[in-house]
């Protein structure tokens, strides 16, 4: 990886080349970024142009969905990558965690910002969020493992 580049350098090299080691390091920096992920999208988009079967990227495209609300797409994803041969653990769950289709419950999801809940709903709001972000995060890890 390109530990120590900086996201301008980065957009130089991703811009050179989509479907790069630093392309791929400036999407997963992007989509951690809340004001950068369509940014993040577009370039997941351009990288997986050029390599459609790259699992990582589109994990990273689907979690860029789920932190902005997208179920839907974020569901599309992960469905792909299933459909692409994809089988980790961790992806099976977290398609068993959205039921693996279109209808995620919001409860799932992350609350935005300015949206008041029922206060005994925080707690299992959170917790389900935080199990769905240790599922993206073991997902990749399992990922980032088979490319080694």
């Amino acid at each position: 990886m390109s530990v120590g580049l900086s996201l301008i350098e980065l957009r130089e090299m991703s811009d050179a080349d989509p479907a790069s080691e630093e392309a791929l390091e400036l999407i997963g920096r992007l989509v951690e970024s809340e004001g950068s992920r369509s940014e993040a999208r577009e370039r997941a988009y351009k990288f997986l142009n050029e390599e459609p079967k790259n699992h990582l990227v589109r994990l990273l495209l689907a979690k860029s969905f789920y932190l902005d609300r997208l179920g839907e797409f974020c569901v599309r994803e992960l469905q792909e990558i299933q459909r692409r041969g994809g089988t980790s653990e961790s992806l099976l769950k977290l398609l068993d965690a959205f039921g693996g289709n279109v209808d995620i419950p919001t409860e799932t999801l992350p609350e935005a910002a300015d949206k008041e809940g029922a206060e005994g709903d925080d707690e299992q709001n959170v917790v389900a969020e935080l199990d769905l972000d240790s599922d993206f995060t073991d997902a990749l890890d399992e990922l980032l493992e088979e490319e080694d």
